[in-house]
């Protein structure tokens, strides 16, 4: 029995895309006219019909009005396989699609590149773990740097004429309770905040003479001194920035990376060690080392 797919896949690749409405099998099929809900994601070894599934289902969302031309970005390893990509999809009715390459995503399209050995360091999976530890040294939830922070032993508020006295332990003990455990950053100064703020909102509620006749929590949190602890305690953070402030400092490489980067990979990925940079946008590698380590830190 002749397979049509087998023979169109075992044809020789002389550069041009066949049709494959032709041969469409149904598995093909079901990709190309998936509806749209989220990711699609398809995956095959080479000359296995990924490209050619990928250009029709553009054709198909376009001619179903199921997105617009102007709304679809087609991203590709390089100049020559968009070259390829911008023949076919005119052939297939396709046209107005944006075509990338994607170093075209970033700042570093132009920037230099590290040696294999740094680029292989910063790509490595430690670096999620260095990461996380750059997170969270901008964290202060340890009582003595709380009492630094704030003047004193205790932490006070006033509100409606009412002042609050929590002493900063109590403070302390509770951010690094709700600043622990393996979240990203944002879910826990998220539930950090929620939990100081509850906390010190139940704070003022008691020194009311009896029940409280409304909810003071938004009140509480939005409070000059509140938002100051707060931000101290677990401020907001720009990934870009701590990357690029980890990356700059050997101090802060040597901090964030003790135990789990050699003396000799720290030193590979400090910017003295790699000599001026061509260009100050970031390196390619550190983006990629975002791209690939940051989701589990941030």
């Amino acid at each position: 029995m002749v397979d049509p797919l087998l023979d169109e896949l075992d044809r020789a690749r002389d550069g041009a895309m066949h049709d494959i409405v032709e041969t469409i099998q149904r598995e093909q099929l079901r990709l190309v006219t998936e509806q749209p809900g989220g990711v699609l994601i398809v995956q095959g070894g080479p000359g296995t019909g990924k490209t050619a599934v990928g250009l029709h289902r553009v054709t198909w969302l376009l001619d179903n009005n199921h997105r617009a031309a102007g709304d679809v970005l087609v991203l590709g390893p390089n100049r020559s396989f968009l070259n390829y990509v911008g023949t076919v999809l005119p052939q297939l009715g396709t046209r107005g699609v944006t075509l990338l390459e994607l170093p075209a995503l970033w700042s570093a399209a132009d920037a230099s590149r590290d040696a294999h050995p740094v680029a292989v360091v910063k790509s490595d999976l430690r670096m999620a773990a260095v990461l996380r530890n750059a997170v969270d040294s901008h964290i202060t939830s340890s009582a003595d740097r709380l009492e630094a922070l704030v003047d004193g032993p205790v932490f006070t508020f006033e509100l409606n004429r009412r002042e609050v006295v929590i002493p900063v332990a109590e403070l302390a003990n509770l951010a690094a309770a709700s600043m622990g455990g393996n979240s990203p950053y944002r879910v826990r100064r998220e539930r950090c905040v929620q939990q100081m703020t509850e906390h010190l909102t139940q704070a003022y509620i008691r020194t009311l003479p009896g029940p409280a006749d409304t909810d003071y929590f938004d009140q509480v949190r939005k409070l000059r001194p509140v938002t100051r602890l707060l931000k101290r305690i677990c401020p907001e953070l720009s990934a870009p920035d701590v990357l690029r402030g980890l990356m700059a400092s050997p101090a802060r490489m040597t901090s964030a990376a003790d135990g789990i980067l050699s003396v000799a990979e720290q030193t590979s990925s400090s910017p003295t060690a790699q000599g001026p940079p061509a260009s100050t946008a970031p390196r390619a590698a550190r983006i990629w080392c975002a791209s690939t380590n940051w989701r589990t830190s941030w």
